[in-house]
């Protein structure tokens, strides 16, 4: 709930610094690289949002939301773990969807992975009496 709160609270902060970077869209070249400058100010600020936007934005948030879970119901070391497994799969998926070939160093990493979660399951850490 304490990650809503603040993202309710950073969309004031962030509207207001969008809408500074769009007032100095011509003075400063910095921002001349970033051309949302006019299109923000002429169609709004969600222009061009589909229905494929609305649910990339949802699958994060839910993402987010998540992650917020694991990590009060759990720990950050367990969090860890979870994403290091979810990119070692999504890594094999795309061996055999994608014909990726792996590196030594992922091949190495992957191994560091499954040991470290091997370790951490099977020797719990013991408090100290």
């Amino acid at each position: 709930m304490r990650n809503v709160q603040l993202a309710v609270l950073a969309l004031p902060i962030s509207y207001v610094t969008m809408m500074i970077l769009v007032e100095r869209y011509f003075y400063d070249s910095y921002y001349l690289q970033a051309n949302d400058g006019k299109i923000v100010q002429k169609h709004g600020m969600l222009y061009g949002y589909d229905q494929l936007v609305w649910l990339i934005v949802y699958v994060y948030a839910l993402g987010g939301l998540t992650v917020a879970v694991v990590i009060k119901y759990a720990d950050n070391i367990l969090k860890g773990f979870a994403t290091s497994a979810a990119i070692v799969v999504s890594c094999v998926a795309s061996v055999f969807l994608f014909d990726f070939i792996p590196s030594t160093q992922f091949l190495f990493g992957t191994f560091l992975v499954m040991a470290a979660i091997y370790v951490y399951s099977k020797y719990p850490h013991q408090q100290k009496s």
